[in-house]
This record gives structure tokens, sequence and C-alpha cells, in this order.
């Protein structure tokens, strides 16, 4: 890109007016209007919620991904932050507590009373 000043001010150098139609094209293209960074405002395509977005910060800022930060209020991250898969944690298998069984009451009374079924 030519950064040298013009000698006549009334029509821009050729190196000019095509430095100036690259810019416009990559603004219409798309290229320079994407995000470097996402926030609780500014969220990823693929997000529904602010509330997704912060858990998600959290479990990225928990497993130590690089790119993602928090600044004051502001919960950061970059767009290959976001992109990095996160290990599922393992759970423990969830314990199942069985009472013990009803004590016979029935039994117990005709025990006590020396009382013998036979079947």
């Amino acid at each position: 890109m030519s950064r040298e000043p013009r000698q006549d001010d009334s029509r821009p150098s050729r190196e000019e007016a095509f430095d100036a139609f690259c810019l416009l094209v990559a603004y219409a293209s798309g290229h320079s209007a994407a995000p470097q960074t996402y926030d609780q405002r500014h969220l990823p395509p693929d997000v529904s919620s602010e509330d997704s977005y912060k858990r998600r910060h959290r479990a990225l800022r928990a497993a130590g991904i690089p790119g993602a930060w928090t600044r004051s209020k502001t919960l950061a991250c970059t767009p290959a932050a976001w992109a990095a898969e996160l290990a599922k944690p393992k759970r423990p298998p969830k314990l199942v507590i069985v009472p013990p069984p009803a004590p016979d009451l029935a039994a117990e009374a005709a025990r006590a009373l020396g009382i013998k079924w036979t079947r």
C-alpha cells in the first residue's frame, strides 16, 4: 500500500484508488467486519442465550484453554478458544441407597408371644 502524499490533490493516484477499492471489497465481503472476540453481549453464532455463553466460558476457563479471559465484568473469548473441544468430566457412578427391609411386626409379635406358625 502506498503511503506517499499525493502531488496533485484533485485526483487520487492509481495505487490509492486500488487500495480504497480493496478496502471496500474486504468490508463488503465481511472479512473485516467479523468480531475478533466474543463476549456476553456479542455472542458467537452457535449460542442461543447469554446464560449458555457464561456456562461455556466458565468451563473454558476452568480447563485452562488459552484465549478465554475475564476483565472486570466482561467475559471475553477468541473464536479459536470457543471452538476448542472440552473433555467431558467423568462422573462417579450414581450411588443408590437401598433402605433396609421393613421389620415384620406380625412375626415379631408372634415370636414374643410364643406362637409357632406351621405351613
